[in-house]
């Protein structure tokens, strides 16, 4: 048997993993570095050139169909950053950390298919999380996450239709009501107005002839 030295020292050189197929499986717009969905996990990229791999984080069991960071209006340098992971086995991953350290810090259980788009928005680290997700149920959830404990606030149930996509965005000094803009199959856009207690729906978009695969709100100072 050959003899092997123990001054070699074996560590990672480069890690490549393809990203899945789908037009939520990665994202980099509120986040410190770029994510995307691998099979099962998340990939998380380094933060400056050259970009490669740096870890993945498992926590589903089955394949992502989107990831998202959570949007966080007032972040500091001792906060916590949080992303979605939104899978085919039916739940939307909550993950907690910085730099390279995430865990995963809760599951949202509800949905009765696989989970497709989501979007969530915190207005500062002591505040609530606020999550919206599409699913192939038909259904759209809005969940609030105080600590630990999530809750799930309203669901838009469209029947026999599903959201393609959809944004949450929160009002000019309201950090607990939002507008849900939720892009559904039938090429429409629907705004609704969120609250804790109350959904209503204010307005409907039409004039696209084929499915809005994504939205992006800007505000204007």
């Amino acid at each position: 048997m050959a003899n092997i030295s123990s001054d070699i020292k074996i560590g990672v050189d480069y890690i490549s993993a393809g990203c899945n197929c789908g037009p939520h499986t990665l994202d980099w717009q509120n986040g410190p570095r770029l994510i995307y969905g691998v099979t099962n996990s998340v990939a998380l990229c380094s933060d400056v050139a050259p970009f490669s791999v740096r870890k993945t984080f498992s926590g589903h069991q089955g394949r992502l169909n989107c990831v998202k960071w959570i949007r966080q209006e007032q972040q500091n340098s001792n906060s916590d950053y949080y992303f979605l992971s939104a899978s085919v086995d039916k739940t939307i991953g909550v993950w907690k950390g910085k730099d390279e350290n995430y865990t995963k810090h809760l599951s949202l259980d509800g949905h009765q298919n696989s989970v497709t788009t989501v979007s969530g928005y915190q207005q500062s680290s002591n505040d609530n999380i606020y999550v919206a997700s599409g699913a192939a149920d038909s259904t759209v959830k809005i969940w609030r996450i105080n600590n630990t404990t999530a809750t799930c606030l309203h669901t838009i149930d469209f029947k026999n239709g599903f959201a393609i996509t959809l944004e949450l965005v929160p009002l000019d000094n309201h950090k607990d009501m939002f507008l849900l803009f939720v892009a559904t199959d039938k090429n429409k856009v629907h705004i609704y107005q969120v609250s804790d207690s109350v959904i209503e729906l204010v307005f409907v978009l039409s004039g696209h002839e084929d499915w809005i695969r994504t939205i992006t709100i800007q505000k204007t100072s």
